[in-house]
This record gives structure tokens, C-alpha cells and sequence, in this order.
């Protein structure tokens, strides 16, 4: 079983959660593509958490990106010499969950390549990147259908579908 970090969702004084969403735009593409670019982020983060029973209140980073940016990141950061279409960085610090960022290029890319609507395909990954921060992982099979099956149900929930099927 996966070691997910419950800590960072556990809080009970009976008051809602609050969530802080910080997004930092750095390709204009993001607001071309969607207008409330900002505010389709961050609902779908809350959301996301929500739907992830973390009631703690947390900070998140969200960083609008592309695959030129990524591709350093990736590069620097997973010895990985290519873009991708999400990184995310946990933070240790109490109450902030980490950073995720994405790539305009690569999910748009992938979106078309797949057949499915850039909206879906950002949802998606921010949902992925979430349970990233979370604690959540894909590197051995059992955390990867633990992490997966998350995934497919979030979406699902909005009528999403589930993006490991074969088309």
C-alpha cells in the first residue's frame, strides 16, 4: 500500500476547509485557450481536494506553463531531457501542499493525439498532479491502480472519461 501523507488532510474543528490556490501565468496561450483561465484552475483544484476528503486547510502553487520551461525542469529536476505534461513538487512545510506545473504545449498536444477536449486532458492532470502532493504515486503497480482508480472516479464525477481506457 502506498504511503500517502493523510496528515496534510486531516483536520476536524468543524469549520470548512480553506484552500489557497496560488497560479502564476507564464504563457498567455493558457487565457487564449480559456478565458478564465485562473478560475477554471482553481475551481477544479478545490474541487479535487474536496473530493479527496482533505479538509485541512492547505497552499498549493499552480504554474501555467510550457514545454520549454518543463523541459528544464524535467531536465533538472528527473534527469528526464524532454517536456512533459505535469510536474509536481511536494513541500514539507506544514500547511502548503507543494507545487504542480503545467505544460500548454504538451497537453494540448496530447489532448488532440487523443481525441479528447483540452479541458478534460488539464483537468486530468491537474487531478494527477494533486494526488501527487498528496502522497500518492505510480511507480509500483499497486500504487499505480490505487492512484489510477482516484483518478477515473474524480472524473467521473464529471462525466469525464476515464482516460486509460483504449479508445
Amino acid at each position: 500500500m502506498p504511503e500517502v501523507n493523510d496528515t496534510l488532510c486531516a483536520h476536524d474543528d468543524g469549520e470548512p476547509p480553506s484552500f489557497e490556490v496560488n497560479i502564476t501565468l507564464h504563457d498567455k496561450r493558457w487565457r487564449a485557450e480559456f478565458v478564465h483561465a485562473e478560475q477554471f484552475i482553481e475551481q477544479h483544484v478545490k474541487n479535487i481536494l474536496i473530493s479527496e476528503q482533505c479538509s485541512e486547510n492547505s497552499t498549493l502553487a499552480i504554474v501555467l506553463s510550457n514545454d520549454a520551461e518543463i523541459h528544464t525542469m524535467n531536465r533538472d529536476f528527473r534527469h528526464k531531457d524532454k517536456p512533459t505534461n505535469v510536474l509536481s513538487f511536494p513541500d514539507e512545510e506544514e500547511g502548503v501542499l507543494g507545487d504542480i506545473v503545467l505544460s500548454f504545449d504538451t497537453l494540448k498536444r496530447e489532448a488532440k493525439e487523443q481525441n479528447k477536449t483540452l479541458e478534460h486532458h488539464v483537468i486530468h492532470m491537474l487531478t494527477h498532479g494533486v494526488l501527487h502532493l498528496l502522497g500518492h504515486d505510480h511507480q509500483e503497480e499497486e500504487e499505480a491502480g490505487i492512484m489510477e482508480a482516484r483518478e477515473i472516479a474524480f472524473l467521473a464525477s464529471l462525466n469525464i472519461s476515464n482516460p486509460y481506457s483504449e479508445v
